[in-house]
C-alpha cells in the first residue's frame, strides 16, 4: 500500500484508467483496441491496477487490487472497473514501460552549443577570422575588444555562417588565435 499526500513532489505518478487508454487510444487509433490490450495486459499480470482512496486527513491511499475485474467503457466513453468504478489508477511508470510515450511527449534535449565535429574548413581559416578581426575593429571604431572570448563566439558564428557544411574549428583555436592576433595591438597602447 502506498501513501501520497496531494502535491506535485510525489515519486510516484499515478493516472486515471481513462488516461491510460486514451494515450494508448492515440498510437492504435482507437479506444476499444486501447481497452482490450489494457485488460490484456492486467489479466496476465504485467500491469497492476491500484484503487485511489483519499482518507480524511487528505492522504491519497493506493492499493494493489487482486483479481481480474475487467475494465469496461461506457456511452461516454469513461473508462472503469466494474468492481471498483472510478477509484482504478496505474503506475505511470508501468504504462510508460509497456507503452512509451509518443515522441511528441519527450521533451527535445537542448540543441548543442558546439560546432559540428568534422574536418577542419579547406579554407585558411585563420587568415579569414583575422581579416574578420579587422573588421570587427574598424566597425567599433577602431577600438580594441576588451575580452577575447565574446569576439571569438563572433568570430565562430561569422565562419560557420558562411560555410555551406556548418563546419569551424574549435572554440579555443580560434580564441587563442585571437588572443595572438591582439597580443601586440594591446601591448602598443599601453605603452
Amino acid at each position: 500500500m502506498q501513501d501520497r499526500r496531494r502535491s506535485a513532489s510525489s515519486q510516484v505518478i499515478y493516472i486515471t484508467a481513462d488516461e491510460a487508454v486514451a494515450r494508448r487510444a492515440k498510437e492504435l487509433g482507437s479506444e476499444r483496441a486501447a481497452l482490450e490490450q489494457l485488460n490484456a495486459m492486467v489479466r496476465s499480470g504485467r500491469l497492476i491496477r491500484y484503487t485511489l482512496t483519499i482518507q480524511d486527513d487528505g492522504i491519497e491511499r493506493y492499493e494493489a487490487v487482486k483479481g481480474a475485474s475487467l475494465l469496461v467503457m461506457d456511452s461516454r466513453g469513461r473508462v472503469s472497473d466494474l468492481d471498483e468504478g472510478d477509484r482504478i489508477r496505474f503506475c505511470q511508470a508501468d504504462i510508460n514501460g509497456l507503452w512509451p510515450p509518443p515522441l511528441e511527449q519527450v521533451p527535445a534535449p537542448p540543441s548543442p552549443t558546439r560546432r559540428k565535429p568534422g574536418p577542419e574548413p579547406d579554407l585558411d581559416w585563420r587568415l579569414w577570422c583575422a581579416a574578420q578581426l579587422i573588421q570587427i575593429i574598424v566597425s567599433k571604431g577602431g577600438k580594441l575588444p576588451p575580452k577575447d572570448a565574446p569576439v571569438a563566439r563572433e568570430l565562430l558564428e561569422r565562419l560557420s555562417d558562411s560555410r555551406e557544411d556548418d563546419h569551424a574549428p574549435d572554440d579555443s583555436a580560434v580564441r587563442r588565435l585571437v588572443a595572438q592576433l591582439l597580443r601586440p595591438a594591446r601591448d602598443d597602447n599601453l605603452r
